[in-house]
């Protein structure tokens, strides 16, 4: 039995609203259970090529940022010549 990619997302959201208390109980675990390792790596900084410092959590948004895309056009500009 093959299911679509659509039945699969209903069959989830459907298993979350039944099962709605023991995944906020298994979250709430995990989260108490790896407290200080979450707080220790939203602490880590990287710096990106482009010279901007970050969150290690915010590097997908940072990317996104136009100041990185800027950055890039101006990469591939240098290069190309």
């Amino acid at each position: 039995m093959v299911l679509s990619l659509f039945a699969i997302y209903i069959i989830q959201d459907i298993n979350y609203v039944e099962h709605k208390e023991y995944f906020k109980e298994y979250f709430k675990k995990r989260y108490e259970d790896n407290k200080d390792k979450i707080k220790i790596q939203s602490l880590q900084k990287l710096t990106c090529n482009c010279g901007k410092t970050f969150g290690i959590y915010k590097k997908t948004r940072h990317e996104k940022s136009q100041y990185h895309k800027d950055y890039l056009k101006q990469q591939d500009q240098e290069y190309s010549c």
